[in-house]
């Protein structure tokens, strides 16, 4: 069913067609809706069961990509009160882009599809300055080579939390949300990683970086101006995560600042000035010395004296 809200549901003569984790019993039936988002932003779902909180644990709301393979959200009402003024017994999030369509699935046990808990109705809004709420939809950070660039965020106010927590950034018993974002590097540098307010001023939260999606935890640093540097090769593509403590107030202008340091004239180009001259084997000695990022000729992140002849080598290469 094409999903237009709001929507009243019936389980009364539903059968089950699918499992997901919100099908802890593995006996629930199940109705199905679709929704296409028109534009980038997050679909926010609440359903209220006309059984009211005696729903709660029983009534499951869970979103799967559009061939119902991948499951990208399920509640059984643990965390309907996680946003103030939902106060419904399910509460879905999902991250969307334009012109994607994601499933919706409401599951009720089999033995309570005819009755009170069986019927309902959903309500939903949509947030378009809230695209990146998930690592599958990060938002890019485009930089065309060394410079600065500001890329802008929205409150976290809808965010949900999507993978780990307490790395470095630990908040308690309170709950943590976060927005992605994803950069490749167009040139070999050190890529400086940011998290600000209004005036550039450092904003309190945590920063992480990953390989990929689920993937492998490269960085992290929590505190009240959280910094990541990184050394990075050309085409490079890293996940930047950060987070923010639920309990803190909600900031209308927040940024990730990217400081990009570097040349697209390869790693032999230790100085960075664009060119590569018989300055850059002094820097690279250097380097070498003090175990410094730029004596890394291969992108491996480790600094051993065989760098000496693939300095030579990508020096010999030039631009």
């Amino acid at each position: 069913m094409i999903l237009s809200f709001p929507v009243f549901y019936t389980t009364k003569f539903a059968t089950l067609a699918g499992a997901s984790s919100c099908t802890p019993g593995g006996s629930d039936v199940d109705v199905w809706y679709k929704y296409t988002a028109n534009t980038n932003g997050q679909l926010l779902v609440n359903l209220v069961s006309d059984a009211g909180d005696s729903a709660i644990g029983q009534v499951g709301l869970s979103a799967f990509t559009a061939d119902g393979l991948t499951e990208l959200d399920c509640d059984l009402g643990e965390d309907a009160n996680r946003i103030p003024g939902y106060t419904g017994q399910a509460t879905g999030l999902v991250s969307m882009r334009a012109g994607e369509t994601v499933l919706l699935r409401v599951s009720v046990p089999a033995s309570q599809s005819g009755g009170a808990m069986g019927t309902g109705g959903m309500i939903a809004e949509f947030d378009s300055l809230l695209p990146n709420d998930t690592c599958r939809n990060a938002t890019e950070i485009v930089l065309a080579g060394p410079g600065v660039q500001d890329t802008n965020y929205y409150s976290m106010h809808l965010a949900q939390n999507e993978g780990s927590t307490g790395f470095c950034y630990d908040a308690g018993d309170v709950e943590q949300r976060d927005v992605w974002f994803s950069f490749t590097a167009p040139v070999n540098g050190e890529a400086t990683f940011e998290s600000l307010q209004d005036g550039g001023v450092g904003l309190a939260g945590g920063l992480e970086l990953y390989d990929v999606c689920g993937g492998s935890l490269f960085e992290c640093n929590g505190g009240a101006e959280p910094v990541i540097t990184r050394p990075m090769t050309a085409g490079e593509t890293v996940k930047v995560r950060l987070l923010r403590s639920a309990d803190l107030p909600n900031m209308l202008n927040q940024s990730v600042r990217l400081t990009l340091t570097g040349s697209g004239c390869g790693p032999a180009d230790t100085n960075g000035d664009g060119q590569v001259t018989p300055a850059d084997f002094t820097v690279w000695i250097n380097a070498f010395n003090n175990n410094l990022p730029e004596c890394d000729q291969n992108g491996d992140n480790v600094c051993t004296p065989t760098y000496f002849t693939a300095w030579i080598n990508n020096y010999n290469t030039g631009c």
